[in-house]
């Protein structure tokens, strides 16, 4: 899968906080079932959201999940010059709404995994898609709700939330 088309499909997806994400979920559960990921879609709090959970590899201890959102947040009486629900590139820079957060760092991960020969995986590569973050962080709290009885115990874990753009190797928690 090539990096700007993922990020172009992932875009063209409105999923706006109080909009219906399954579609963009759907999409990618797809694409990640095509290279042979075992996906689990777990139905949200509310209709028409959901989050995604899906491994490359064996199910065994360790390995890495590569999480993130795929919300964004609304784009009603803002001024776009481009539209914010097709991806333009422009001079080296692609813009649409989610192309830094954080659709972008979804489409890499996308990307590079389709690359992966999952057979010779000793540890898992997992990839976690969260919904509502830009709100209520609903769709974490789910996902983990649902992950706690399941036993996942990953080495690491990488979410590719800008922050201020610098890397954050630690992180407090929000407490909630």
């Amino acid at each position: 899968m090539n990096v700007q088309d993922v990020l172009a499909k992932l875009i063209s997806f409105p999923t706006v906080s109080d909009h219906d994400c399954r579609p963009l979920i759907q999409w990618v559960s797809s694409s990640l079932q095509a290279i042979g990921a075992h996906v689990d879609i777990i139905d949200g709090d509310v209709a028409g959201k959901a989050s995604l959970w899906a491994r490359l590899g064996p199910a065994v201890d360790g390995g890495i999940v590569f999480s993130g959102h795929i919300d964004v947040v609304p784009v009603d009486n803002q001024a776009w010059s481009k539209p914010p629900f097709a991806m333009t590139v422009e001079n080296d820079r692609f813009y649409g709404r989610g192309a830094c957060d954080m659709k972008g760092f979804v489409a890499c991960v996308l990307s590079v995994v389709a690359s992966v020969d999952a057979s010779k995986l000793t540890k898992p590569i997992y990839i976690a898609l969260t919904y509502n973050e830009e709100v209520n962080m609903a769709g974490a709290k789910h996902l983990v709700s649902w992950l706690h009885d399941k036993k996942v115990r990953p080495d690491w874990v990488w979410v590719g939330e800008p922050t201020e753009l610098n890397g954050v190797t630690a992180h407090k928690g929000t407490g909630n």
